[in-house]
């Protein structure tokens, strides 16, 4: 008979105060005393104890802190004095359980992995999200879109992050496309509130939180009517650029007053960085604007894009504000235009599909500040991650662990 975790609240369990009822009232309403549970637990042990051979174990460390033992296992060390190493057969108990720990068969383990699929399975198209994700972890840009995998959705799960960045896409290009007036705000506005899709915890907060940042949104295109106007919304445009089919969907297109126009991405959460953009990790808005001045998006003609934006939809609480417009040109580090913005993009766009597309360039997973997530079985991470021997030569090692 094995009886393990006899450790300082553990066993016996630490017993909680019944939060509704005292005591006496407990026992006025004949229900069970709370220390009954410890008792019968101690019955239990008792009886499980008196078997003629019995193992009593504890835990020396407890979610990586070290464990105290509980008194009962103090009692026992005390009254037993001095006893003979367990053994089983020949070995010592203590050593077999050491090598619950060293697995069989394993001497090293796997490096990061390098896929190099053959050429002709290869995309010969790609989104301008799918470029970023390509430039940022190419194993996963090789997982979801040459094994086609994705993580399954949890059964009855309620709105996720996903789900409220969707629902403020189309709120907004349903706001936009029924005119951009403040009637129609308020029509979309009861919508949202009303929707079926939320449950009582995104009522409750999720959606006091929104509004403002939604309310902010409509008074800065209503303020600026006179400088720039949305002339579309969601609007798909395609082009082959260097062999390869580039697509991609532009949430909101402005028309300027000098004719020009500016490409608006809407985001509920932290808007990328300049400094991504220059570093080639955040093309999106750039290759949007690539499309839009080759092909056009939708069915707009083809011009110049002489500003890009990113419209966060969130509460800034030390500044006070409801919402912020972060624009890539003018900011640090260069690009510094409009212009330098969308030949930045090509020149990214041009790099990563000669290599990884056109080429026969292995998809290793990133080592640019890297969160894996959805492929971490797949690429055996825990196996890799963090050892100094496959990636000692890049001098990030030290960087990656850190961040995990």
């Amino acid at each position: 008979m094995i009886l393990g975790g006899l450790d300082e609240g553990r066993w016996p369990q630490q017993q909680s105060p019944d939060p509704w009822l005292a005591p006496g009232i407990r026992r006025m309403l004949g229900l069970a005393a709370s220390e009954r549970q410890q008792g019968a637990a101690a019955h239990d042990f008792a009886g499980a104890f008196a078997a003629r051979e019995v193992v009593v174990t504890r835990a020396m460390r407890s979610g990586g802190d070290p464990a105290v033992a509980s008194r009962f296992w103090l009692r026992l060390a005390a009254l037993a004095g001095e006893l003979p190493e367990a053994r089983l057969g020949e070995q010592s108990v203590v050593a077999l359980a050491g090598m619950l720990d060293v697995p069989p068969g394993v001497s090293t383990p796997v490096e990061k992995p390098c896929p190099a699929p053959p050429l002709a399975t290869r995309p010969d198209r790609i989104s301008v999200t799918g470029v970023d994700q390509l430039a940022r972890d190419p194993f996963a840009f090789y997982a979801a879109k040459i094994l086609r995998l994705s993580e399954l959705d949890p059964l009855s799960s309620g709105p996720d992050a996903k789900w409220f960045g969707i629902r403020v896409h189309k709120f907004l290009q349903d706001w936009q496309t029924a005119g951009l007036t403040e009637a129609a705000f308020n029509i979309e506005l009861a919508a949202l509130r009303a929707d079926p899709a939320l449950d009582s915890l995104a009522s409750a907060f999720w959606l006091p939180r929104i509004e403002p940042s939604l309310r902010w949104a409509a008074e800065r295109v209503w303020a600026s009517r006179d400088e720039r106007w949305p002339v579309a919304n969601e609007v798909r445009g395609e082009h082959i650029v260097d062999g390869i089919r580039l697509f991609g969907t532009a949430d909101r297109i402005d028309q300027t007053a000098d004719g020009t126009l500016a490409i608006v991405d809407y985001k509920t959460g932290a808007a990328p960085s300049a400094k991504s953009t220059g570093d080639g990790l955040n093309s999106q808005l750039g290759l949007l604007g690539l499309l839009a001045q080759e092909a056009g998006l939708g069915d707009l003609a083809p011009e110049i894009v002489d500003a890009f934006e990113y419209w966060e939809l969130k509460r800034d609480r030390n500044k006070g504000v409801d919402g912020a417009v972060k624009a890539i040109r003018g900011q640090k580090p260069k690009p510094a235009t409009a212009a330098a913005v969308v030949e930045r993009a090509r020149e990214v766009f041009g790099d990563l599909i000669a290599r990884y597309l056109l080429g026969q360039e292995p998809f290793v997973p990133g080592d640019t500040g890297k969160r894996y997530a959805d492929f971490d079985h797949l690429m055996r991470r825990d196996e890799w991650f963090g050892r100094g021997d496959a990636d000692a030569d890049t001098g990030e090692r030290a960087t990656d662990a850190g961040a995990a």
